[in-house]
């Protein structure tokens, strides 16, 4: 209610606007303020919030994949909490496309170019990290 008082008192004491100009702002004003009041019912009554941040589980199919490749061997790392406790560790994260044991792979963590270990990784995995505490970056 508050806010709807300061966009009243701010749109009639503008000094060089026309009729036009603030019927534009109060419209502006009332559907800003509906949605706000929309959300802040939903909050009152316990309604869950759609969370931004756990889009991913429903955009990217499939479950989240990780695989460790040391030279030409790869196996699949079927602990994912540990898989990227690890492959948080790595300093690089790159994008990579390949199929791993029927699963595509779209990310490659490692620490060199030369004999190391590397975590490959699938979009959905990828994002799960990333969501961790300390996500990979």
């Amino acid at each position: 209610m508050g806010l709807y008082i300061f966009f009243v008192c701010f749109s009639s004491n503008m000094v060089n606007s026309g009729e036009k100009r603030n019927e534009k702002v109060f419209i502006i004003a009332n559907i800003t303020l509906g949605v706000i009041s929309f959300l802040l019912l939903l909050q009152l009554f316990g309604v869950p919030k759609l969370v931004a941040g756990k889009a991913y589980e429903v955009i990217i199919p499939g479950e989240p994949f990780c695989a460790v490749q040391w030279g030409e061997e790869k196996t699949v790392f079927n602990d994912m909490d540990h898989c990227c406790l690890y492959a948080r560790t790595q300093v690089n994260c790159e994008r990579r496309s390949e199929v791993v044991s029927g699963a595509d792979v779209q990310w490659d963590c490692y620490t060199g170019k030369a004999k190391v270990v590397h975590y490959l990784l699938n979009q959905k995995g990828y994002r799960y990290c990333q969501r961790l505490p300390i996500g990979v970056d």
